[in-house]
Protein backbone atom coordinates (compact mmCIF):
# COMPACT_ATOMS: atom_id res chain seq x y z
CA UNK A 1 0.00 0.00 0.00
CA UNK A 2 1.19 3.75 -0.98
CA UNK A 3 -0.31 6.95 0.04
CA UNK A 4 0.42 10.08 -0.84
CA UNK A 5 -1.74 13.56 -0.05
CA UNK A 6 -2.38 16.53 1.96
CA UNK A 7 -3.12 17.36 5.65
CA UNK A 8 -5.93 19.47 4.14
CA UNK A 9 -7.39 16.81 2.24
CA UNK A 10 -7.42 13.91 4.41
CA UNK A 11 -6.28 14.19 8.21
CA UNK A 12 -3.16 12.86 9.31
CA UNK A 13 -5.42 11.26 12.33
CA UNK A 14 -7.25 9.60 9.84
CA UNK A 15 -4.33 8.38 8.27
CA UNK A 16 -2.35 6.78 11.24
CA UNK A 17 -6.07 5.14 12.08
CA UNK A 18 -6.07 3.26 8.85
CA UNK A 19 -2.81 2.25 9.34
CA UNK A 20 -3.60 1.30 12.70
CA UNK A 21 -6.59 -0.68 11.76
CA UNK A 22 -4.83 -2.35 8.73
CA UNK A 23 -2.31 -3.73 11.06
CA UNK A 24 0.26 -2.54 8.49
CA UNK A 25 4.23 -2.45 8.40
CA UNK A 26 5.82 0.68 7.02
CA UNK A 27 6.43 4.14 7.27
CA UNK A 28 4.85 7.59 7.29
CA UNK A 29 6.55 10.70 6.51
CA UNK A 30 5.30 13.90 7.05
CA UNK A 31 6.87 17.18 5.91
CA UNK A 32 6.16 20.79 6.52
CA UNK A 33 8.50 23.51 5.61
CA UNK A 34 11.75 22.51 6.98
CA UNK A 35 10.53 19.86 9.54
CA UNK A 36 10.45 16.08 8.58
CA UNK A 37 9.23 13.30 10.58
CA UNK A 38 9.05 9.63 9.90
CA UNK A 39 6.76 7.12 12.09
CA UNK A 40 7.44 3.63 11.95
CA UNK A 41 4.68 1.24 12.41
CA UNK A 42 4.82 -3.04 13.36
CA UNK A 43 1.54 -4.54 13.11
CA UNK A 44 -0.46 -0.98 13.40
CA UNK A 45 1.34 0.37 16.61
CA UNK A 46 3.89 2.73 16.58
CA UNK A 47 7.56 1.43 17.33
CA UNK A 48 9.92 4.29 16.26
CA UNK A 49 9.59 8.11 15.18
CA UNK A 50 12.76 10.08 13.77
CA UNK A 51 12.24 13.70 13.89
CA UNK A 52 13.91 16.33 12.47
CA UNK A 53 13.65 20.12 12.11
CA UNK A 54 13.85 22.94 14.99
CA UNK A 55 13.85 20.43 17.70
CA UNK A 56 15.88 17.70 16.92
CA UNK A 57 15.16 13.89 18.71
CA UNK A 58 18.79 13.52 20.22
CA UNK A 59 18.09 17.03 21.90
CA UNK A 60 15.07 16.84 22.77
CA UNK A 61 15.93 13.29 24.64
CA UNK A 62 18.65 14.87 26.51
CA UNK A 63 16.25 17.89 27.75
CA UNK A 64 13.88 14.84 29.18
CA UNK A 65 16.83 13.03 30.89
CA UNK A 66 18.00 16.33 32.71
CA UNK A 67 14.51 17.23 33.59
CA UNK A 68 14.40 13.88 35.27
CA UNK A 69 17.70 14.18 36.95
CA UNK A 70 18.90 11.12 35.46
CA UNK A 71 21.90 12.46 33.62
CA UNK A 72 24.29 15.30 34.81
CA UNK A 73 25.32 18.11 31.34
CA UNK A 74 28.83 16.46 31.56
CA UNK A 75 27.55 12.55 30.76
CA UNK A 76 24.50 14.23 27.91
CA UNK A 77 27.65 16.35 26.48
CA UNK A 78 29.91 12.76 26.79
CA UNK A 79 27.17 10.89 24.94
CA UNK A 80 26.20 13.45 22.02
CA UNK A 81 29.95 13.37 21.25
CA UNK A 82 30.12 9.81 20.96
CA UNK A 83 26.87 9.50 19.45
CA UNK A 84 27.80 11.73 16.47
CA UNK A 85 31.75 9.87 16.08
CA UNK A 86 30.08 6.30 16.23
CA UNK A 87 26.76 7.17 14.44
CA UNK A 88 25.38 5.55 17.02
CA UNK A 89 21.83 6.67 18.88
CA UNK A 90 22.00 8.26 21.68
CA UNK A 91 20.09 6.22 24.27
CA UNK A 92 22.50 2.83 22.85
CA UNK A 93 24.99 5.47 23.64
CA UNK A 94 23.61 5.85 27.07
CA UNK A 95 22.63 2.71 28.13
CA UNK A 96 26.37 1.00 27.03
CA UNK A 97 27.88 3.40 29.30
CA UNK A 98 25.80 3.19 32.24
CA UNK A 99 24.25 7.12 32.33
CA UNK A 100 20.88 5.19 32.52
CA UNK A 101 18.70 2.06 32.92
CA UNK A 102 17.26 0.50 29.81
CA UNK A 103 13.65 0.74 31.48
CA UNK A 104 14.00 4.28 32.25
CA UNK A 105 15.10 5.13 28.87
CA UNK A 106 12.11 2.84 27.34
CA UNK A 107 9.70 5.10 29.65
CA UNK A 108 11.48 8.31 28.06
CA UNK A 109 11.52 7.53 24.72
CA UNK A 110 7.71 6.55 24.84
CA UNK A 111 7.16 9.73 26.48
CA UNK A 112 9.43 11.76 23.80
CA UNK A 113 7.07 9.70 21.30
CA UNK A 114 4.05 11.20 22.17
CA UNK A 115 5.90 14.77 22.00
CA UNK A 116 6.78 14.06 18.32
CA UNK A 117 3.44 12.33 17.33
CA UNK A 118 1.25 14.81 19.10
CA UNK A 119 3.19 17.99 17.60
CA UNK A 120 3.26 16.32 13.99
CA UNK A 121 -0.86 15.68 14.16
CA UNK A 122 -1.03 19.35 14.83
CA UNK A 123 0.58 20.21 11.73
CA UNK A 124 -1.43 22.05 9.05
CA UNK A 125 -0.92 22.30 5.51
CA UNK A 126 1.75 19.13 5.89
CA UNK A 127 2.36 16.81 3.36
CA UNK A 128 2.13 13.14 3.84
CA UNK A 129 4.04 9.38 1.97
CA UNK A 130 3.24 6.29 3.38
CA UNK A 131 5.08 3.55 2.19
CA UNK A 132 5.27 -0.56 3.69
CA UNK A 133 8.16 -2.01 4.90
CA UNK A 134 10.31 -0.73 7.70
CA UNK A 135 13.17 0.94 5.59
CA UNK A 136 16.27 -1.30 7.58
CA UNK A 137 14.93 -0.31 11.08
CA UNK A 138 17.18 -1.52 13.80
CA UNK A 139 15.21 -1.77 16.97
CA UNK A 140 17.71 -1.84 19.76
CA UNK A 141 14.40 -1.73 21.86
CA UNK A 142 11.14 -2.76 21.76
CA UNK A 143 8.42 0.24 21.68
CA UNK A 144 5.24 -0.05 21.44
CA UNK A 145 2.26 3.03 21.29
CA UNK A 146 -0.86 2.78 20.49
CA UNK A 147 -1.66 5.18 17.72
CA UNK A 148 -5.39 5.51 18.18
CA UNK A 149 -5.07 7.15 21.54
CA UNK A 150 -2.10 9.09 20.45
CA UNK A 151 -4.80 10.83 18.16
CA UNK A 152 -7.56 11.00 20.19
CA UNK A 153 -5.26 13.17 22.51
CA UNK A 154 -3.83 14.75 19.79
CA UNK A 155 -7.27 16.20 19.19
CA UNK A 156 -8.21 17.88 22.45
CA UNK A 157 -5.21 19.94 21.69
CA UNK A 158 -7.49 22.51 19.87
CA UNK A 159 -9.54 22.71 23.07
CA UNK A 160 -6.39 22.83 25.38
CA UNK A 161 -5.38 26.13 22.74
CA UNK A 162 -8.22 27.97 23.87
CA UNK A 163 -7.93 27.44 27.43
CA UNK A 164 -3.84 27.70 27.64
CA UNK A 165 -2.98 30.16 24.25
CA UNK A 166 1.04 29.79 24.62
CA UNK A 167 3.57 28.10 27.71
CA UNK A 168 3.86 31.58 28.95
CA UNK A 169 -0.16 32.12 30.72
CA UNK A 170 0.07 32.31 34.25
CA UNK A 171 -2.52 30.99 36.32
CA UNK A 172 -3.97 30.97 39.72
CA UNK A 173 -6.53 29.40 42.37
CA UNK A 174 -9.67 30.19 42.64
CA UNK A 175 -10.63 31.34 46.34
CA UNK A 176 -12.50 28.26 47.93
CA UNK A 177 -11.52 25.49 45.41
CA UNK A 178 -9.23 23.57 47.08
CA UNK A 179 -12.68 22.49 48.99
CA UNK A 180 -13.54 20.47 46.07
CA UNK A 181 -12.64 17.14 46.69
CA UNK A 182 -13.02 16.29 42.63
CA UNK A 183 -9.94 18.60 42.05
CA UNK A 184 -7.85 16.15 43.69
CA UNK A 185 -8.73 13.30 41.56
CA UNK A 186 -6.47 11.78 38.85
CA UNK A 187 -3.01 13.01 37.67
CA UNK A 188 -3.38 16.45 38.19
CA UNK A 189 -2.41 16.95 41.87
CA UNK A 190 1.48 18.13 41.24
CA UNK A 191 0.38 20.19 38.71
CA UNK A 192 -1.99 22.11 40.77
CA UNK A 193 0.83 22.27 43.21
CA UNK A 194 3.01 24.45 41.88
CA UNK A 195 -0.09 27.22 40.32
CA UNK A 196 0.83 29.76 42.53
CA UNK A 197 -0.09 32.99 40.43
CA UNK A 198 4.06 33.45 39.59
CA UNK A 199 4.80 30.11 37.51
CA UNK A 200 3.96 30.14 33.98
CA UNK A 201 2.76 26.97 32.30
CA UNK A 202 6.56 26.55 30.95
CA UNK A 203 7.81 26.31 34.55
CA UNK A 204 5.40 24.05 35.37
CA UNK A 205 6.14 22.18 32.33
CA UNK A 206 10.07 22.18 33.47
CA UNK A 207 9.31 21.55 37.33
CA UNK A 208 6.87 18.64 36.95
CA UNK A 209 8.78 16.99 34.64
CA UNK A 210 5.49 15.81 32.92
CA UNK A 211 5.44 15.91 29.15
CA UNK A 212 3.89 19.55 27.91
CA UNK A 213 0.63 17.50 26.88
CA UNK A 214 -0.03 15.98 30.25
CA UNK A 215 0.76 19.32 32.23
CA UNK A 216 -1.57 21.15 29.44
CA UNK A 217 -4.20 18.00 29.98
CA UNK A 218 -4.41 18.43 33.79
CA UNK A 219 -4.20 22.61 33.50
CA UNK A 220 -7.34 22.35 31.32
CA UNK A 221 -9.27 20.09 33.40
CA UNK A 222 -8.49 22.25 36.66
CA UNK A 223 -9.65 25.01 34.43
CA UNK A 224 -13.11 23.51 33.02
CA UNK A 225 -13.74 22.23 36.90
CA UNK A 226 -13.42 25.82 38.06
CA UNK A 227 -10.14 25.19 40.29
CA UNK A 228 -8.23 27.70 38.65
CA UNK A 229 -8.68 31.05 36.70
CA UNK A 230 -6.03 32.52 34.63
CA UNK A 231 -4.46 35.48 36.69
CA UNK A 232 -6.16 38.54 36.53
CA UNK A 233 -9.30 36.60 36.03
CA UNK A 234 -9.92 35.67 39.59
CA UNK A 235 -13.17 37.25 39.57
CA UNK A 236 -14.49 36.02 36.14
CA UNK A 237 -17.81 34.35 36.23
CA UNK A 238 -18.32 30.89 35.01
CA UNK A 239 -20.75 32.20 31.87
CA UNK A 240 -16.83 33.09 30.63
CA UNK A 241 -15.47 29.99 30.62
CA UNK A 242 -15.13 28.30 26.98
CA UNK A 243 -17.43 25.65 26.98
CA UNK A 244 -17.02 22.89 24.35
CA UNK A 245 -19.89 21.67 21.82
CA UNK A 246 -19.31 18.34 23.36
CA UNK A 247 -19.95 19.24 27.06
CA UNK A 248 -23.65 21.31 26.25
CA UNK A 249 -24.79 18.08 24.40
CA UNK A 250 -23.59 16.27 26.61
CA UNK A 251 -25.88 18.65 29.66
CA UNK A 252 -28.83 18.96 27.83
CA UNK A 253 -29.08 15.48 26.22
CA UNK A 254 -29.31 13.58 29.53
CA UNK A 255 -31.94 16.40 31.03
CA UNK A 256 -33.97 15.90 27.82
CA UNK A 257 -33.46 11.99 28.06
CA UNK A 258 -34.70 11.88 31.87
CA UNK A 259 -38.13 13.59 30.78
CA UNK A 260 -37.85 11.59 27.90
CA UNK A 261 -37.67 8.26 29.89
CA UNK A 262 -40.74 9.16 32.20
CA UNK A 263 -42.90 9.81 29.27
CA UNK A 264 -42.32 6.92 27.51
CA UNK A 265 -42.99 4.88 31.03
CA UNK A 266 -45.95 6.43 30.78
CA UNK A 267 -47.06 6.72 27.00
CA UNK A 268 -44.43 4.59 25.34
CA UNK A 269 -42.06 5.47 22.33
CA UNK A 270 -44.07 7.02 19.47
CA UNK A 271 -46.13 8.83 22.04
CA UNK A 272 -43.19 10.40 24.05
CA UNK A 273 -41.68 11.16 20.40
CA UNK A 274 -44.23 12.96 19.71
CA UNK A 275 -44.17 15.12 22.42
CA UNK A 276 -40.30 16.10 21.70
CA UNK A 277 -41.57 16.98 18.02
CA UNK A 278 -44.07 19.20 19.18
CA UNK A 279 -42.04 20.67 21.83
CA UNK A 280 -38.56 21.10 19.50
CA UNK A 281 -41.44 22.92 16.77
CA UNK A 282 -42.34 25.56 19.36
CA UNK A 283 -38.73 26.60 20.10
CA UNK A 284 -37.68 30.04 17.85
CA UNK A 285 -35.03 28.34 16.32
CA UNK A 286 -36.74 25.62 15.11
CA UNK A 287 -36.35 26.08 11.27
CA UNK A 288 -32.56 25.35 11.79
CA UNK A 289 -33.45 21.79 13.07
CA UNK A 290 -36.46 21.02 10.81
CA UNK A 291 -34.89 17.48 9.99
CA UNK A 292 -34.68 16.50 13.37
CA UNK A 293 -37.15 13.53 13.42
CA UNK A 294 -37.65 12.44 16.78
CA UNK A 295 -39.67 9.20 15.75
CA UNK A 296 -36.34 7.64 14.54
CA UNK A 297 -35.19 7.60 18.14
CA UNK A 298 -33.81 9.97 21.10
CA UNK A 299 -30.06 9.65 20.66
CA UNK A 300 -30.37 9.77 16.61
CA UNK A 301 -32.30 13.34 17.44
CA UNK A 302 -29.66 14.55 19.60
CA UNK A 303 -26.91 14.08 17.01
CA UNK A 304 -28.95 15.26 14.35
CA UNK A 305 -29.05 18.33 16.26
CA UNK A 306 -25.20 17.96 16.36
CA UNK A 307 -25.16 17.92 13.02
CA UNK A 308 -27.43 20.80 12.06
CA UNK A 309 -25.77 23.00 14.67
CA UNK A 310 -21.89 22.05 13.28
CA UNK A 311 -23.38 22.56 9.48
CA UNK A 312 -24.44 25.82 10.39
CA UNK A 313 -22.56 27.72 12.67
CA UNK A 314 -21.58 30.38 10.24
CA UNK A 315 -25.66 31.32 11.41
CA UNK A 316 -25.86 29.97 14.91
CA UNK A 317 -23.45 30.55 17.82
CA UNK A 318 -23.26 28.57 20.80
CA UNK A 319 -25.70 31.11 22.69
CA UNK A 320 -28.33 30.60 20.29
CA UNK A 321 -27.74 26.41 20.72
CA UNK A 322 -27.94 26.88 24.39
CA UNK A 323 -31.42 28.84 24.36
CA UNK A 324 -33.03 25.91 21.68
CA UNK A 325 -32.26 23.26 24.35
CA UNK A 326 -33.30 26.03 27.44
CA UNK A 327 -36.45 25.86 25.38
CA UNK A 328 -36.41 22.41 24.25
CA UNK A 329 -36.92 21.49 28.05
CA UNK A 330 -38.69 23.79 29.40
CA UNK A 331 -41.47 23.14 26.73
CA UNK A 332 -41.09 19.07 27.05
CA UNK A 333 -41.25 18.90 31.04
CA UNK A 334 -44.56 21.58 30.57
CA UNK A 335 -46.01 19.10 27.87
CA UNK A 336 -45.23 16.12 30.78
CA UNK A 337 -47.47 18.00 33.44
CA UNK A 338 -50.05 18.56 30.57
CA UNK A 339 -50.15 14.76 29.90
CA UNK A 340 -49.51 13.37 33.04
CA UNK A 341 -49.83 15.48 35.38
CA UNK A 342 -48.23 17.67 38.17
CA UNK A 343 -47.52 14.80 40.35
CA UNK A 344 -45.22 13.17 37.63
CA UNK A 345 -43.85 16.08 36.83
CA UNK A 346 -42.89 16.80 40.34
CA UNK A 347 -40.98 13.77 40.39
CA UNK A 348 -39.49 14.21 37.05
CA UNK A 349 -38.35 17.62 38.76
CA UNK A 350 -36.70 15.90 41.77
CA UNK A 351 -34.39 13.96 39.37
CA UNK A 352 -33.78 16.51 37.14
CA UNK A 353 -32.47 18.68 40.52
CA UNK A 354 -30.15 15.47 41.22
CA UNK A 355 -28.84 15.33 38.19
CA UNK A 356 -27.84 18.90 38.54
CA UNK A 357 -26.11 18.98 41.71
CA UNK A 358 -23.70 16.82 40.34
CA UNK A 359 -22.98 18.88 37.36
CA UNK A 360 -19.38 20.20 37.72
CA UNK A 361 -18.71 24.05 38.51
CA UNK A 362 -17.78 24.76 34.87
CA UNK A 363 -21.08 23.86 33.98
CA UNK A 364 -23.13 25.42 36.11
CA UNK A 365 -24.00 27.89 33.87
CA UNK A 366 -26.02 25.49 32.00
CA UNK A 367 -27.34 24.07 34.64
CA UNK A 368 -28.56 27.39 36.58
CA UNK A 369 -31.33 27.82 33.98
CA UNK A 370 -32.58 24.68 34.35
CA UNK A 371 -32.94 25.28 37.51
CA UNK A 372 -34.17 28.32 37.71
CA UNK A 373 -37.30 26.92 35.62
CA UNK A 374 -37.70 24.30 38.02
CA UNK A 375 -37.85 26.72 40.51
CA UNK A 376 -40.55 28.81 38.59
CA UNK A 377 -42.78 25.56 37.97
CA UNK A 378 -43.34 24.56 41.69
CA UNK A 379 -43.77 28.24 42.66
CA UNK A 380 -46.60 28.32 39.84
CA UNK A 381 -48.04 24.88 41.01
CA UNK A 382 -47.87 26.05 44.67
CA UNK A 383 -49.99 28.97 43.80
CA UNK A 384 -52.30 26.93 41.53
CA UNK A 385 -52.77 24.80 44.40
CA UNK A 386 -53.37 27.23 47.17
CA UNK A 387 -56.09 28.46 44.69
CA UNK A 388 -57.71 25.15 44.75
CA UNK A 389 -57.56 24.63 48.26
CA UNK A 390 -58.95 27.84 48.79
CA UNK A 391 -61.85 27.12 46.45
CA UNK A 392 -62.06 23.71 48.02
CA UNK A 393 -62.59 25.21 51.59
CA UNK A 394 -59.91 23.53 53.22
CA UNK A 395 -57.97 19.92 53.00
CA UNK A 396 -59.30 17.13 51.82
CA UNK A 397 -58.93 14.12 54.33
CA UNK A 398 -56.21 11.88 52.70
CA UNK A 399 -57.72 8.08 52.12
CA UNK A 400 -55.95 5.88 54.05
CA UNK A 401 -53.37 3.29 53.22
CA UNK A 402 -55.20 -0.27 52.60
CA UNK A 403 -54.80 -1.98 56.34
CA UNK A 404 -53.87 1.01 58.22
CA UNK A 405 -56.38 -0.01 60.62
CA UNK A 406 -57.64 2.65 62.79
CA UNK A 407 -55.99 5.51 64.14
CA UNK A 408 -57.52 4.53 67.97
CA UNK A 409 -54.77 4.07 70.49
CA UNK A 410 -51.70 5.95 68.27
CA UNK A 411 -52.79 9.05 70.37
CA UNK A 412 -51.03 7.14 73.42
CA UNK A 413 -47.77 6.77 71.11
CA UNK A 414 -45.14 8.77 72.32
CA UNK A 415 -44.25 11.33 68.41
CA UNK A 416 -40.68 11.00 69.21
CA UNK A 417 -40.67 6.86 68.98
CA UNK A 418 -42.18 6.67 65.30
CA UNK A 419 -39.02 8.42 63.45
CA UNK A 420 -36.76 5.68 65.20
CA UNK A 421 -39.07 2.30 64.79
CA UNK A 422 -40.02 3.58 60.66
CA UNK A 423 -36.70 4.49 60.01
CA UNK A 424 -35.87 0.27 60.35
CA UNK A 425 -38.81 -0.67 58.33
CA UNK A 426 -37.40 2.34 55.35
CA UNK A 427 -34.25 0.46 55.73
CA UNK A 428 -35.37 -3.09 54.96
CA UNK A 429 -37.00 -1.46 51.77
CA UNK A 430 -34.04 0.68 50.36
CA UNK A 431 -31.85 -2.00 51.00
CA UNK A 432 -33.76 -4.03 49.20
CA UNK A 433 -34.06 -1.48 46.36
CA UNK A 434 -30.21 -0.67 46.57
CA UNK A 435 -29.38 -3.84 46.04
CA UNK A 436 -30.40 -3.74 42.60
CA UNK A 437 -30.72 -0.69 41.59
CA UNK A 438 -27.35 1.33 43.11
CA UNK A 439 -28.26 5.44 43.49
CA UNK A 440 -31.75 4.93 41.26
CA UNK A 441 -33.06 3.92 44.55
CA UNK A 442 -32.56 7.43 46.43
CA UNK A 443 -33.87 8.90 43.33
CA UNK A 444 -36.96 6.53 43.88
CA UNK A 445 -37.87 8.04 47.86
CA UNK A 446 -36.90 11.38 47.11
CA UNK A 447 -39.48 11.52 44.16
CA UNK A 448 -41.94 9.34 45.96
CA UNK A 449 -41.93 12.12 48.89
CA UNK A 450 -41.95 15.01 46.54
CA UNK A 451 -45.78 13.56 45.06
CA UNK A 452 -46.18 12.93 48.75
CA UNK A 453 -45.13 16.56 49.42
CA UNK A 454 -48.45 17.98 48.37
CA UNK A 455 -50.86 16.17 50.44
CA UNK A 456 -48.91 16.08 53.77
CA UNK A 457 -46.95 17.99 55.96
CA UNK A 458 -44.66 15.23 57.09
CA UNK A 459 -42.01 15.36 53.92
CA UNK A 460 -41.58 19.12 54.26
CA UNK A 461 -38.23 18.35 55.90
CA UNK A 462 -37.28 15.94 53.05
CA UNK A 463 -34.83 17.36 50.11
CA UNK A 464 -32.89 15.71 47.85
CA UNK A 465 -29.90 17.12 49.13
CA UNK A 466 -28.92 14.58 51.93
CA UNK A 467 -29.00 10.38 52.00
CA UNK A 468 -32.35 9.00 53.45
CA UNK A 469 -31.43 8.49 56.65
CA UNK A 470 -30.31 11.99 57.19
CA UNK A 471 -33.88 13.54 55.64
CA UNK A 472 -35.09 11.08 58.46
CA UNK A 473 -33.05 12.52 61.33
CA UNK A 474 -33.58 15.94 60.47
CA UNK A 475 -37.57 15.06 60.24
CA UNK A 476 -37.21 13.95 63.95
CA UNK A 477 -35.01 17.11 65.07
CA UNK A 478 -37.95 19.48 63.57
CA UNK A 479 -40.52 16.77 65.63
CA UNK A 480 -38.39 17.65 68.87
CA UNK A 481 -38.09 21.10 68.68
CA UNK A 482 -41.57 21.60 67.87
CA UNK A 483 -41.37 23.03 64.66
CA UNK A 484 -43.36 20.79 63.02
CA UNK A 485 -46.90 20.45 64.11
CA UNK A 486 -48.18 17.03 63.53
CA UNK A 487 -50.43 14.37 65.58
CA UNK A 488 -48.86 10.86 65.95
CA UNK A 489 -51.34 9.44 63.17
CA UNK A 490 -50.77 11.98 60.82
CA UNK A 491 -46.62 11.17 61.24
CA UNK A 492 -47.45 7.33 61.28
CA UNK A 493 -50.47 7.71 58.29
CA UNK A 494 -47.59 9.79 56.04
CA UNK A 495 -45.14 7.53 56.73
CA UNK A 496 -46.54 4.44 55.72
CA UNK A 497 -47.71 6.06 52.82
CA UNK A 498 -44.19 6.53 51.53
CA UNK A 499 -43.19 3.03 52.42
CA UNK A 500 -46.29 2.15 50.16
CA UNK A 501 -45.35 3.86 47.44
CA UNK A 502 -41.53 2.72 47.63
CA UNK A 503 -43.36 -1.03 47.80
CA UNK A 504 -45.08 -0.54 44.69
CA UNK A 505 -42.31 0.93 43.11
CA UNK A 506 -40.10 -2.21 44.04
CA UNK A 507 -42.85 -4.45 42.45
CA UNK A 508 -42.95 -2.38 39.20
CA UNK A 509 -39.51 -2.64 38.72
CA UNK A 510 -38.17 -5.95 40.24
CA UNK A 511 -41.20 -7.71 40.23
CA UNK A 512 -44.49 -8.69 42.96
CA UNK A 513 -41.84 -11.92 44.78
CA UNK A 514 -39.16 -9.17 45.69
CA UNK A 515 -42.27 -7.20 47.28
CA UNK A 516 -43.02 -9.76 49.25
CA UNK A 517 -39.85 -11.08 50.35
CA UNK A 518 -39.47 -7.20 51.72
CA UNK A 519 -43.02 -7.53 52.92
CA UNK A 520 -41.85 -10.72 54.88
CA UNK A 521 -38.40 -9.00 56.68
CA UNK A 522 -40.18 -6.37 58.29
CA UNK A 523 -42.95 -8.59 59.42
CA UNK A 524 -40.03 -10.43 60.69
CA UNK A 525 -38.06 -7.17 62.50
CA UNK A 526 -41.66 -6.37 64.32
CA UNK A 527 -41.87 -9.81 65.16
CA UNK A 528 -38.40 -9.82 66.80
CA UNK A 529 -39.32 -7.20 69.39
CA UNK A 530 -41.28 -10.06 71.09
CA UNK A 531 -42.47 -8.67 74.46
CA UNK A 532 -41.62 -5.50 73.67
CA UNK A 533 -44.46 -4.52 71.21
CA UNK A 534 -46.05 -1.56 71.52
CA UNK A 535 -49.22 0.09 70.17
CA UNK A 536 -47.25 1.65 67.01
CA UNK A 537 -45.48 -2.15 67.13
CA UNK A 538 -49.23 -3.60 66.09
CA UNK A 539 -50.71 -0.71 64.17
CA UNK A 540 -47.57 -1.04 61.64
CA UNK A 541 -48.18 -5.64 61.61
CA UNK A 542 -51.95 -4.51 60.84
CA UNK A 543 -50.76 -2.32 57.92
CA UNK A 544 -48.43 -4.92 56.74
CA UNK A 545 -51.38 -7.72 56.50
CA UNK A 546 -53.47 -5.13 55.07
CA UNK A 547 -50.90 -4.07 51.83
CA UNK A 548 -49.98 -7.67 51.31
CA UNK A 549 -52.56 -8.43 49.40
CA UNK A 550 -51.75 -5.71 46.80
CA UNK A 551 -48.41 -8.09 45.94
CA UNK A 552 -49.82 -11.46 45.75
CA UNK A 553 -49.32 -11.89 49.88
Amino acid sequence: MALHGDAKTFSLGAIIRLIHGEKKNGVLTVVKDSNRSQIYFRDGKIVFVYYTGKRAEKIRLGELLKTHNLITDEQLDNALAVSRTMDKRMGTVLVERGYISRENLVQLLLEQFKDMVNKILNWDEAEFTYTDGLNGLEEDLRLELDPSRLVAEAEKWEHYRKIIPNDSVVFQIRPGALSSKSIYSGGALRVLLLIDGKRTVSQIIKETGHSKLAVYRAIANLFMLGAIVRKGAAGERESSVPLADSAIFSLYARVLQTIMDDLTEVLGTRAAAASFKKSLESCSYYSHFSSVRPEQGFAEAIEEIRSCFHEKMDTLSKTDLIKLFNQLVASLFKEEHRLLGSKAAGITGQKLRSFLDTVPANLQVLADPVRRFLDAYESESRVQGERKFTAAGGPRPVAAAPGAGTSAGLDKVDLKAVIPFYAQMFQVVMASLEQELGSKARDLFYGMAGQLRSGSNVFAAIHSDDGWETSLARLQELLKAGRLKLTTAELVGGLQQLLLGLLKQEKQLLGAKASRLTISRMRQAVEAAGSQRSQLHEHFAAFLSGSAGQFGG
